[in-house]
């Protein structure tokens, strides 16, 4: 039996593959009516059995202030979410913006547009509005244009 021999210069490292010794980071948005829920157990579960490094808010003691969370959301690679609150949908909204990848928990899918125009519906029912916006204005410049569009329904 003759092998052939393979030129390895034909061989080039493809530059777009993720590190296998990088982290991938996701963030676990979900409603504080979940929390140490047999339903959070279940979803840390699923998110531990993809090999992901989980930041979930329960537990991280950052306090009432959205903006904290956002920071969080800002330094993952991925969200994965459940839930409906405003609270959700403002950090699913913040990751779009973002350009970041958004997976429901409940279709195990990425986000679709109608998922993301009914938490854009829930978002756009809320009293944070201009405050939100003058944060994002401030903290994250680079995806104010997107965020605001997203919440006008723009980007749907």
């Amino acid at each position: 039996m003759k092998t052939e021999r393979v030129n390895a210069q034909s061989f080039k490292p493809d530059i777009n593959i993720i590190s296998i010794n990088k982290p991938y980071y996701i963030y676990y948005s979900h409603s504080i009516s979940y929390y140490n829920t047999q339903q959070e157990k279940n979803d840390l579960k699923f998110l531990r059995s993809k090999k992901f490094e989980i930041i979930n808010p329960n537990g991280l003691g950052l306090g009432k202030e959205m903006y904290k969370y956002l920071f969080k959301v800002e330094l993952c690679d991925a969200v994965w979410y459940r839930g409906d609150t405003i609270g959700v949908a403002l950090e699913v909204i913040t990751a779009l913006a973002m350009k970041k990848p958004v997976y429901s928990l409940k279709t195990r899918k990425k986000i679709s547009r109608s998922e993301i125009a009914y938490l854009v519906n829930i978002y756009q029912n809320n009293a944070f509005i201009g405050y939100d916006l003058a944060l994002f204005e401030k903290v994250f410049p680079y995806c104010c244009n997107a965020f605001e569009r997203l919440i006008k329904g723009e980007m749907l």
